[in-house]
């Protein structure tokens, strides 16, 4: 996780599963190093974890209860974009 800003994963239990890792100073024309990593798949104490982003929806925690609107993303970065337009 090296020169990345690491990302909390909470899942609908509000339990950790794992940390994502977004590169801070990314250089464009380096296809060998990822935007974003996310945990990997990994055996412990006989369960097999696999963390799937297009299963996760981040944040989604903190959905107590039915809404109205609910505004989806692609990327982690997109959220702070998306939350900083809302908020303005």
């Amino acid at each position: 996780m090296k020169g990345r800003i690491a990302i909390r994963l909470d899942d609908e239990a509000n339990r950790l599963v794992g940390y994502a890792g977004l590169a801070v100073d990314l250089d464009p024309t380096d296809r060998n190093r990822s935007k974003y990593l996310f945990p990997t798949r990994r055996e412990r104490e006989g369960h097999l974890f696999e963390f799937r982003t297009a299963l996760f929806l981040y944040n989604g925690v903190r959905i107590e209860s039915p809404v109205e609107e609910l505004i989806v993303v692609e990327e982690i970065a997109s959220v702070l974009v998306a939350a900083s337009e809302w908020a303005s």
